[in-house]
């Protein structure tokens, strides 16, 4: 049982049987609740979209992985050209 069991038996004398507290909803409770509750003039509609998807981070991870390989190679070049000239 969880510690929460031991607060319960305290409170209510036996643990609490919630199956059947949820079998004993109906359809008119659910209504109720809704018109309660769930008011037109009070909505919010929330769309929730991820920043970036898998997709696209990993096309970002390989432009950056070839840009990166491009640098390197271009400043080894670089040097290797300052080098062979410096040496003629």
């Amino acid at each position: 049982y969880y510690a929460g069991s031991i607060e319960e038996i305290k409170r209510f004398g036996a643990l609490q049987n919630y199956e059947k507290n949820i079998e004993r909803v109906n359809a008119e409770d659910i209504k109720r609740v809704i018109g309660k509750y769930f008011q037109a003039d009070k909505q919010v509609i929330a769309i929730s979209q991820p920043t970036l998807t898998y997709t696209q981070l990993y096309s970002l991870l390989a432009f950056v992985v070839l840009v990166s390989a491009f640098i390197v190679w271009w400043f080894i070049r670089r040097r290797q050209k300052k080098h062979s000239e410096h040496n003629l």
